[in-house]
């Protein structure tokens, strides 16, 4: 559905040239929810921007089921409102001016459609996002996450090919915001439109997306479903911006069934080798989760004496740091009924399979 080849956007600053975007290469397939996950600055929205023609790149290719809509080579550059797409913009553009019907019936005024057949549009572009009834109230009457919803519904009423989706739901709060991720999760499946979401926080990638793009200044570190970046990353960069994780340098010593053993300031550790790197791998990555706690006496492989260095309370469950005989603080997590005082003394256990190597260069 969407191509990208070699897109570059530079920017000419005092300070001299600035590669806002860095030689980007992506396909997303029809139907796809795909997620640009990365800091601020790293190029995400830039790259939004230019796929729906608000930005021009400075070289590159973006072509939008198999027609480009921006060639620098051959000069194309198709506007905005040909591109067959929908966008809602982190500050979802509401005219206050207009009502619920007139904001979402505006991208249809200049089409070929009666005013009957506007109508029955925007009536069941409305009746998706939940907002059947509010047709005719203004929108200054709307509260955030109703503006979120007519703004979802203005980008939809088109039936595009693409929709853009800008960080949609930073400026809700985190319940709602919660409820409106699943909303939208629900209304793409149902719709069937290859989507791309926009956003710096890890959770919405995580629960949202088929696919999820890790960007940083400017370039694309890695790339796959929330499952595998967050089980199993490749790179360094990713390991630390999705969720928490304990990462430690480490030395290749060998390999036999999928398992390495490497040593690293815990000691030898075994641990899986997803992407076969062996004597590529320059670090060993340990989710907090995958850590077990056992009784202080308990051994087995990949096993270290630890004392409860600190921990919090948040609810249903503990979070603990340890400090190993090594003098590497490990973290963990625990049920709120595994109650461990200050200073306890335990035994950690890392699972092999839970222990991921990644690139020495990363």
């Amino acid at each position: 559905m969407l191509r990208i080849e070699q897109l570059q956007v530079h920017y000419q600053t005092d300070r001299g040239l600035f590669e806002a975007v860095k030689s980007l290469d992506l396909e997303i397939v029809e139907g796809e929810f795909c997620t640009f996950l990365g800091p601020s600055g790293c190029g995400k929205t830039t790259t939004l921007r230019c796929i729906a023609g608000l930005e021009e790149p400075t070289r590159g290719r973006i072509s939008i089921n198999g027609s480009d809509v921006f060639n620098s080579a051959a000069g194309v550059n198709v506007p905005t409102h040909k591109r067959d797409l929908g966008m809602v913009f982190q500050s979802y553009a509401i005219w206050p001016h207009m009502t619920v019907h007139e904001n979402v019936a505006f991208p249809l005024e200049n089409g070929k459609l009666s005013r009957q057949q506007i109508r029955e549009e925007v009536t069941r572009a409305l009746k998706m996002v939940g907002l059947g009834d509010f047709a005719e109230r203004s929108a200054t009457q709307l509260s955030g996450g109703q503006q979120q919803r007519v703004a979802l519904a203005r980008a939809i009423v088109r039936n595009g090919k693409l929709l853009l989706l800008d960080e949609p739901l930073s400026n809700l709060d985190a319940k709602l915001r919660e409820q409106m991720r699943q909303e939208l999760r629900e209304l793409q499946r149902t719709l069937k439109t290859t989507t791309i979401f926009v956003t710096h926080d890890q959770d919405e990638a995580l629960a949202m997306s088929d696919r999820v793009v890790v960007m940083n200044k400017g370039e694309v570190i890695e790339q796959g479903t929330p499952l595998d970046l967050y089980q199993r990353p490749r790179h360094l960069f990713t390991a630390r911006f999705i969720g928490k994780a304990d990462v430690m340098p480490c030395t290749f010593i060998s390999a036999a069934d999928g398992i390495a053993r490497v040593s690293t300031p815990l000691g030898e550790v075994f641990s899986s080798d997803p992407h076969q790197l062996a004597e590529r791998a320059g670090y060993v990555m340990i989710r907090p989760e995958s850590v077990d706690i056992h009784d202080k006496d308990a051994q087995g492989p990949n096993s270290v004496k630890a004392r409860v260095k600190s921990r919090v309370f948040v609810g249903e469950k503990f979070e603990y740091e340890f400090a190993t005989e090594a003098g590497v603080t490990v973290s963990a997590v625990a049920p709120s009924h595994m109650d461990l005082a200050t200073g306890s003394e335990v035994a950690l256990q890392f699972q092999p399979e839970r222990c991921v190597l990644m690139e020495r260069d990363a």
